[in-house]
């Protein structure tokens, strides 16, 4: 759970719900192919499709927290792209 959180964007201009089933059919395991068009659906903005990238390191919270709020991933990407810094 602990680490840094990075937006990475990917151009996906066609957002038909065609073009969103394949790609998702490319990324996913059949079973998973209805919950994968959902996610992937949340995570597209102005035609770009966003990741959040959180790669493994080594703990760097505080052994006692004041708080810890668990965010969806949809959020996490919302504060993200408000906050940004960077293009």
């Amino acid at each position: 759970m602990e680490s840094p959180c990075e937006v990475r964007r990917y151009e996906f201009k066609d957002t038909g719900e065609e073009a969103i089933r394949e790609f998702v059919k490319e990324q996913y395991k059949e079973e998973y192919i209805e919950n994968g068009i959902k996610y992937i659906k949340s995570m597209i903005r102005d035609g770009w499709l966003y990741e959040i990238y959180n790669p493994q390191t080594g703990p760097f919270l505080p052994e006692i927290l004041d708080d810890l709020t668990l965010i969806s991933e949809e959020y996490c990407l919302e504060w993200m792209l408000s906050n940004e810094y960077i293009n």
